[in-house]
């Protein structure tokens, strides 16, 4: 489970492992927004974050181990219709460094 606050402290996201998102009210416990995310793959990678600009009401979301989208609180709604893919179960790339 991952959980994060937005800027003030007011609110808080958890998206669990089979890609439930909800996002609450600290003070009242008051759910605002709940989602589930398409997920035929459960994960623990699953990770939510608050955009880092004040006042901002986009939340990223990653999920399925790949894939990643954002949700818009205002509207409630995700922004992207498919989520964009990430590179499948791959932590990094090497890099060939060539020194002249």
């Amino acid at each position: 489970m991952s959980f994060d606050f937005n800027q003030s402290g007011q609110m808080i996201v958890a998206i669990d492992y089979d890609g439930y998102t909800l996002v609450t009210e600290v003070d009242s416990n008051r759910p605002i927004c709940d989602v589930k995310l398409e997920s035929y793959l459960q994960g623990y990678g699953n990770r939510s974050k608050w955009c880092p600009l004040p006042k901002s009401p986009e939340i990223a979301l990653k999920f399925a181990y790949h894939k990643l989208n954002v949700l818009n609180l205002e509207k409630q709604i995700l922004i992207h219709h498919q989520p964009i893919e990430l590179e499948k179960f791959q932590v990094c790339k090497e890099i060939e460094i060539h020194h002249p």
